[in-house]
Parts: structure tokens; C-alpha cells; sequence
């Protein structure tokens, strides 16, 4: 028979307890994910996509366009939106689809990518930088030799198994 002191069952206790809230909230933090009705209060309703979107639904904001891809469940899997001159219109956009608070804690940057990964960076006039949080990746691409900057950003939410802590 085995016997376990208090202070060993109370502190085996106290971890069990962390970790349990640690799935908990990682897994509800991730939930957060915004619905196609949710993004039609914002945009209106859908528009016809233009000749080189293949698949989703198409919506316009201003000079911004917005393709959202819909899992089989009908839940968001990807939001694509790009502008014909402006960053700070995409991030406003973006911000405003995906609030910060819904995408989970910002991970830090890994010193050497894992197998598969594609490096982003500056190449010509091409400016290219990733965001990766708990619950999505975000993929920023900026053509800066111009004197408009076209700019777009792809946001991809992790499927439930990605998500680890």
C-alpha cells in the first residue's frame, strides 16, 4: 500500500488544477472565432467575387476586398483581405473581423522554423511578416515600391488539434 503525504496530494491537486485551467481556457480562447452572419453586420451582405477568387464568399469595404473561406460546419476556417493602397486600412479591417482579444495569446518568434515553414521577408518591393497567436496565424504581405502600398493579410485559425499548451 502507498501512502501519500497531504503536502504531496495537495500539491498533485494544485497541478492537476492549472493544467485543467490551462486546456480550458486555451480551448475557449481559441472558440472565439467569428461567425458569417457576424461578418455580414459589419461588411453587409455578400458581392459577386472577382474572376480570380475561385472559392468563398466575397465581400467589398471601401477600396478593401474580403474572401472568407467556410469550413463544412459553416464556421469561418479563413478570412483573406487585401487593399488596393492601404496597411493601415487592412489592419483596421482586420482588427475590427478579429478582435485581439479572440485570437489568443501572441507566440513568441521560434529561433529556427520548423520543417515546412515558409520564411518571410523582404524581397524587392515586397514586404512579407507573420503574426502567429494561440488560435490563428496572420500573413501581412506589402508591395512598398509603389506610391499606393498595396496590402493584404491572410487569417488562418489553428484547427483544435494545433492547439497546444
Amino acid at each position: 500500500m502507498i501512502l501519500i503525504t497531504l503536502k504531496t496530494s495537495l500539491s498533485l491537486l494544485l497541478v492537476m488544477a492549472v493544467q485543467s485551467f490551462f486546456v480550458q481556457h486555451s480551448q475557449e480562447g481559441c472558440a472565439g472565432r467569428p461567425q458569417k452572419d457576424c461578418i455580414e453586420k459589419i461588411l453587409g451582405e455578400p458581392v459577386e467575387c472577382p474572376a480570380q477568387v475561385k472559392e468563398g464568399m466575397c465581400f467589398r469595404k471601401n477600396s478593401s476586398w474580403v474572401v472568407i473561406q467556410l469550413e463544412s460546419s459553416g464556421r469561418i476556417e479563413s478570412i483573406f483581405i487585401s487593399d488596393s493602397c492601404s496597411m493601415q486600412d487592412v489592419r483596421a479591417l482586420v482588427d475590427s473581423l478579429v478582435p485581439k482579444s479572440c485570437r489568443g495569446e501572441i507566440l513568441p518568434k521560434p529561433t529556427t522554423p520548423k520543417p515546412g515553414t515558409l520564411i518571410f521577408g523582404n524581397t524587392g518591393c515586397e514586404r512579407r511578416y507573420s503574426e502567429e497567436y494561440e488560435c490563428l496565424t496572420m500573413d501581412y504581405s506589402e508591395k512598398v515600391c509603389q506610391d499606393c502600398v498595396p496590402s493584404s493579410v491572410n487569417v488562418v485559425w489553428n484547427r483544435p488539434e494545433d492547439v497546444t499548451r
